[in-house]
């Protein structure tokens, strides 16, 4: 098999000079790059792209980074499909995406990640602010999906999540006449999660009516331990902190179980609403087989709604009405906008939504 020594050998120049002629690089006289393309030609030579890429100075390689979630990325309900639709844009526009998974807020990523061999990264849910400062010290472009952190020269990409949970409340409230309805979330330091609330709050403000609110539920720590990574959204709505209106049940993931759990504890004060709005799926599939545990009928007594549109949402009896969120265009317009920076690292900060779609089942 032809090499890169043999090429450049025939071509009587050193290998660095082959290598550059073969990447189309300024520094090598045009009439040598068509001696050695024409060598390479003859002999079938395929020359390594990578290589020839960091001959360019350019890798071609981006970063995608995950929170390391119970069961692997492929397979999440929400990251899966944003990592199919950001795999799908890098390859159609020649970029190689290689894979990490934090490990926690505090956590930078290994050595090899974190070196000059990436042109730019992609930073999920959750980013840790460590990491995120060490990409930016670096001059690494970064991007991230699904949190707003106060930094500049990064774009962010979110769910319009104010937007979809606002249509929720709407279709409760208008179309179906619901006047009490109760939020049950993960923790309200979690940005998408914390537009939701105050969806939920600014439906029932805009229609004259008062949040649902129920004593005999404790008061639960709506920020679950954690801290916002930003007060961009805070300002935005016209807050100085997380405010804690009529009775939001926090609880302690997004999973179905710590749904059942929670509606389980609402049931058991006998101040139930007519109406739960789950910031989750996984969340509202808990809550509707608390309610039908108990004997209670969806939606008859209580409507159930949720948030994503996981494809469990269509196998829970009823079927859910939800969100469903448009999670391969985030993947692509995060590598879109990736590209973008990589090309104008200076360029203003920006937030770009991407809009999600009702979508009405049985539930409600």
């Amino acid at each position: 098999m032809m090499k890169l020594d043999d090429i450049a050998a025939l071509a009587k120049v050193s290998k660095t000079t082959a290598s550059r002629a073969l990447a189309d690089s300024p520094l090598v006289k045009e009439e040598t790059k068509a001696l050695i393309r024409e060598i390479a030609k003859a002999h079938n030579y395929k020359p390594n792209t990578l290589a020839s890429a960091f001959a360019r100075k350019k890798s071609g390689i981006i970063g995608f980074c995950l929170l390391n979630k119970d069961h692997p990325s492929f397979g999440h309900p929400f990251f899966g499909p944003v990592l199919d639709g950001a795999l799908e844009q890098a390859r159609k526009d020649n970029y190689h995406i290689i894979l990490a998974a934090n490990k926690g807020s505090d956590y930078v990523f290994e050595e090899p990640f974190m070196q000059d061999c990436i042109e730019g990264v992609v930073l999920s849910s959750f980013a840790p602010a460590k990491a995120v400062q060490e990409f930016k010290k670096r001059g690494i472009p970064q991007v991230l999906i699904n949190d707003v952190l106060n930094t500049e020269n990064n774009t962010f990409i979110m769910d319009d999540n104010y937007g979809g949970a606002y249509q929720l409340m709407q279709h409760l409230m208008k179309d179906k006449g619901h006047f009490r309805i109760g939020f049950l979330t993960d923790r309200l330091s979690h940005t998408s999660y914390l537009l939701r609330y105050f969806a939920y709050i600014d439906a029932h403000r805009d229609a004259g009516l008062p949040v649902y609110s129920n004593d005999k539920l404790p008061l639960f720590d709506l920020e679950g331990g954690f801290s916002l990574s930003s007060d961009y959204y805070l300002k935005k709505y016209g807050y100085d902190d997380i405010p804690r209106i009529g009775s939001p049940m926090v609880v302690v993931g997004v999973k179905s179980a710590a749904g059942y759990e929670a509606v389980k504890q609402l049931i058991a004060t006998g101040d139930l609403p007519s109406a739960i709005f789950a910031v989750s799926d996984s969340l509202a599939i808990g809550a509707i087989h608390a309610l039908q545990d108990a004997g209670l009928r969806v939606p008859e007594d209580v409507a159930v709604v949720g948030y994503d549109d996981i494809i469990s949402s269509t196998a829970v009896r009823p079927a859910l009405t939800t969100v469903r969120v448009n999670r391969k265009e985030i993947g692509r317009t995060a590598i879109q906008e990736l590209e973008k920076l990589i090309e104008n690292p200076e360029q203003e900060t920006k937030i770009i939504y991407i809009k999600n779609n009702l979508i009405l089942r049985k539930s409600s």
